[in-house]
């Protein structure tokens, strides 16, 4: 975390990380710490809770390092990888804030002294849900609790290649806030009002400050992908006025299995590939984006 002129900047790289020690010979643990900024809820193993880490450093940046939020179930997954009915879905959070071991029930303090009027919240994400997950990117200003201004993303499909953010923050008056209140989560509940277990969101190189410039999340479907499930093929039909379009496809770990530019609908076979759940994302001559998943069963 830096301090540039009136901009916070979290860059998640190795400096902005703690290791520590749930305790009782459990696993150690790594926490976004830049100037004890942030909080999260890995630190309830050091409390006599099973340890669960939501929040991890990772390689897999846009630069340098970059933290991921993982959502877990504490207790036993269903099969469609929600809670069970006697488990709780534990949602990767990053929060601005404090870890409170006093209230179990609601153990992080939220919100951090702050005083500037930032134009915009901005960063480099991508997401990687399971089912009809999403996540949630927030920023509230606040002066004596009462809103002053916000800024927010929801992300209800699937992200799987590092994309720019840029938010503007909506004020509602000319006051000055005193605190910020930051969130990242991993799981927001998508279209059901559930969260589901695995799913990934993954934060670098955020910028709370100027703005960089605004881009658009939308995911425009020009595209028909199909068989979805399929056992060994994948169709895609499209105006070929947009042609020629190019097509990613990764593994549910993100990683990139086969590329290709396509300048009419075509179908190809998948055989190379494992059963499994894929992402897609197509991008046509005229830069509109559309992503999604492919089921693969064999």
């Amino acid at each position: 975390m830096g301090l540039f002129a009136q901009n916070l900047v979290f860059t998640f790289d190795d400096a902005e990380w703690q290791t520590s020690s749930c305790g009782n010979g459990l696993p150690n643990y790594d926490e976004p710490l830049p100037l004890n900024f942030f909080a999260t809820l890995n630190k309830l193993c050091t409390i006599g809770i099973q340890p669960i880490i939501t929040v991890s450093k990772t390689n897999d940046a846009h630069s340098g390092q970059a933290a991921v939020l993982r959502t877990q179930v504490f207790g036993t997954a269903n099969a469609d990888s929600t809670a069970g009915a006697f488990s709780t879905l534990v949602p990767g959070l990053i929060n601005s804030g404090k870890f409170n071991s006093s209230n179990l029930t609601d153990p992080l303090t939220q919100g951090q002294p702050y005083t500037q009027r930032p134009a915009c919240l901005s960063g480099w994400y991508k997401y990687l849900p399971i089912n009809a997950d999403s996540a949630a990117i927030s920023l509230q200003l606040t002066q004596n609790h009462q809103l002053v201004g916000s800024a927010s993303l929801a992300v209800l499909s699937p992200v799987p290649t590092w994309t720019f953010f840029s938010l503007d923050i909506n004020y509602l008056n000319n006051n000055n806030p005193d605190t910020i209140d930051l969130v990242f989560a991993s799981s927001a509940g998508g279209q059901v009002g559930d969260g589901y277990k695995g799913s990934r969101l993954f934060i670098d190189e955020v910028t709370i400050g100027t703005c960089v410039n605004a881009i658009s999340s939308r995911n425009v479907a020009f595209a028909q992908v199909f068989p979805n499930p399929t056992k060994d093929k994948m169709t895609i039909d499209w105006d070929k006025s947009k042609s020629p379009i190019q097509v990613s496809m990764f593994s549910i770990e993100g990683k990139k299995v086969k590329e290709m530019t396509l300048f009419s609908p075509e179908t190809f076979y998948l055989n190379d590939l494992s059963a499994g759940l894929y992402f897609y994302e197509i991008i046509n001559v005229q830069n509109e984006r559309m992503v999604g998943n492919l089921s693969l069963e064999k």
